[in-house]
């Protein structure tokens, strides 16, 4: 059973000897005896595992696909709340083989090309990104015969956790690897203390089994 933040945070704890032993493992991500070491906890995961992937520029990271579509002259389509870049540049209408292309020049140019932006009508063919509210932004309205028309994208996950049921996109053994890390963070927060050498060597622990694990073979 892959592990959760909660059993990382109950791991992470067990290390910096908050708490002891299987009965003193939490059930959730509130306890007021703990709380204050469980956000520092929280906040240290996330950090190891920005680093981990920074430092690793190779190593996989999680993708999903998402959807928009389309409404009867709307322009502008929410992103996943989980997004954090796109991985692909072309949206794709899987049922009639139709693409949404990046628009050259993104938001801005579009801006500029477009002075009577309602002018725009019909099956829109460029995307981009609008900065001012993080929504996708078509080139054209839709007609009604193009409103219902799906479009596909593959997108990199954003790497975050804040729930107790959050499930790593890693196996166990980089959990248990990272933990030293963890603890180094929660070192230098709690006690004011960092063993930068512990710290990088539990990092490149964990990218040395992202890719044995990933890419079989490459060792």
């Amino acid at each position: 059973m892959a592990y959760t933040l909660l059993n990382a945070i109950n791991l992470s704890l067990k290390r910096v000897r908050i708490i002891q032993g299987d009965s003193g493992d939490l059930t959730s991500l509130t306890d007021s005896g703990h709380q204050a070491d469980i956000d520092i906890m929280v906040q240290a995961w996330n950090e190891v595992i920005t680093d981990l992937y920074d430092a690793g520029h190779d190593l996989p990271k999680e993708e999903k696909e998402g959807t928009i579509t389309l409404v009867a002259a709307q322009r502008e389509y929410d992103v996943p709340t989980d997004m954090d870049v796109l991985s692909s540049n072309v949206l794709l209408d899987q049922t009639n083989g139709q693409y949404l292309f990046e628009y050259p020049g993104g938001f801005a140019g579009m801006f500029q090309d477009q002075s009577q932006p309602a002018s725009y009508t019909g099956l829109p063919i460029y995307y981009c990104i609008n900065p001012t509210n993080g929504k996708f932004r078509v080139d054209r309205g839709p007609d009604t015969g193009d409103a219902g028309k799906i479009y596909t994208f593959i997108y990199r996950k954003r790497l975050y956790m804040d729930s107790a049921t959050d499930t790593f996109p890693f196996v166990d053994t980089i959990v248990n690897d990272l933990i030293q890390a963890v603890k180094e963070v929660w070192n230098r927060e709690s006690k004011e203390k960092f063993d930068g050498a512990a710290y990088q060597k539990s990092i490149a622990r964990g990218a040395d089994h992202i890719r044995q694990l990933d890419y079989p073979g490459k060792y």
